[in-house]
C-alpha cells in the first residue's frame, strides 16, 4: 500500500510539473489576441492636470469664468498634445471675420512664388480700406502676405486673390477646396477677407484646425508675431508702414502671436499663440465684446487652474 502511495504521488507531481509546464509556454512565449487595446491618448510624456486654487473646485472654477466671458463661443488648446483644455460652442457657426486671412496667406502662398510681382487693380484700391495701396501698384507676393497678416490689410488680401490665374473666383475656389479637404465642414468662404457681405463662416473648432495649418508654416508663424513692419513696392520709393492689429502682442508677455478679426456681424474674433510655464497655447474667441479681456481671462485662469504632470508609460 505504501508502494502504490508513493508511486501515486509521483505522479501527481509529475502531472503538476507537466500542467505548470504548458501554462508557462502557452502565456508566455505564445502570442496571445488581447481582448483590448491600450491607447495612447497624447504623443507627449506628461498630461494635464487640474489644480483648481482657493479652495474652488473646477466646476465653480470654470462658471466662474463663463460669467465673466463675453465670448460666444471660445477654444484653450495646449499645441504639442493638441489637448483641448476648455471649450465652449465648438461647432456653433460665426462669422470668423478676418481670421479668414489665413486661408487667404495659405493659399497664396501654395499658388504663388515669394518674388512674384502683383500689380493692384484700380478696383481693389479704391474699394478696400487698409495701408493705402495705390491703383496700378506693384508689389511682392511676400509684401503683400505681410501686410495681409501684420495690419489685415483688405486691400493686400484682394490684390493677391485677384492675381490667381482663374482671378477672384478661383482663388476662392481654392480656399473652399482647401477646407473641405482638411474637414472644415461647417466652414465655407465668399471672400478673401472676411467681409460679412457675403458671408463668411467658420467655427470654433474648424478655426483651430486652420491656425494647425498655418503654424505648418515658419513664415507664417513669424508674420503673425510682428508687431510692426515696413514694405515698399518694387520700386522701394513707396514706403508701406505696417503696424498689428493684435493689441496684446508686445503688451503681454504671454502673447507670441495672433491674428485678429472685426465686422459688424462677427463683433470681435481673436486667434492668440500665448506661451505659459514653457508650454505654448492656442486661444480662440469668437462673436465677443471684448476679445483682449476674454483673451487675457483665459490665460489667467489656465495659469490658476492648469498644471501638467508625467503621464502613463504605456
Amino acid at each position: 500500500m505504501k508502494k502504490i502511495g508513493g508511486i501515486a504521488y509521483l505522479v501527481f507531481v509529475l502531472l503538476s510539473v507537466v500542467v505548470l509546464a504548458w501554462q508557462l509556454f502557452y502565456y508566455k512565449l505564445t502570442p496571445q489576441t488581447a481582448d483590448y487595446q491600450l491607447v495612447t491618448l497624447l504623443p507627449t510624456a506628461s498630461t494635464a492636470s487640474w489644480q483648481a486654487e482657493d479652495s474652488l473646485t473646477l466646476s465653480e472654477s470654470r462658471q466662474q469664468l463663463d460669467d465673466q466671458l463675453s465670448a460666444q463661443a471660445y477654444l484653450l488648446i495646449e499645441l504639442d498634445s493638441r489637448t483641448v483644455i476648455l471649450g465652449k460652442n465648438l461647432d456653433t457657426t460665426l462669422p470668423p471675420a478676418s481670421t479668414t486671412k489665413l486661408m487667404t496667406a495659405l493659399v497664396a502662398l501654395d499658388l504663388y512664388q515669394l518674388d512674384e510681382v502683383v500689380t493692384v487693380s484700380p478696383e481693389v484700391a479704391r474699394d478696400n480700406n487698409a495701408i493705402g495701396l495705390l491703383a496700378n501698384e506693384q508689389l511682392t507676393v511676400r509684401n503683400l502676405l505681410i501686410a495681409t497678416l501684420v495690419s489685415s490689410a483688405n486691400d493686400a488680401a484682394y490684390a493677391l486673390a485677384e492675381y490667381a490665374p482663374g482671378g477672384l473666383p478661383f482663388f476662392i475656389g481654392q480656399m473652399n477646396q482647401r477646407a473641405e479637404q482638411w474637414g472644415l465642414d461647417r466652414t465655407h468662404f465668399e471672400n478673401p477677407t472676411g467681409y460679412d457681405d457675403p458671408p463668411n463662416v467658420s467655427t470654433a473648432r474648424d478655426l483651430s484646425v486652420l491656425v494647425m495649418k498655418a503654424l505648418e508654416e515658419p513664415m507664417l508663424v513669424e508674420w503673425l508675431s510682428l508687431p510692426a513692419y515696413r514694405i515698399t513696392n518694387i520700386t522701394g520709393r513707396v514706403p508701406h508702414l505696417l503696424e498689428t492689429t493684435n493689441q496684446m502682442l508686445g503688451v503681454d508677455p504671454r502673447v507670441i502671436g495672433g491674428k485678429t478679426g472685426t465686422t459688424a456681424l462677427a463683433r470681435e474674433v481673436l486667434v492668440t499663440l500665448a506661451e505659459h510655464n514653457q508650454r505654448q497655447y492656442l486661444i480662440i474667441v469668437m462673436n465677443t465684446e471684448n476679445r483682449y479681456g476674454d483673451t487675457e481671462r483665459l490665460l489667467n485662469w489656465l495659469g490658476t487652474n492648469v498644471g501638467w504632470q508625467p503621464g502613463a508609460d504605456f
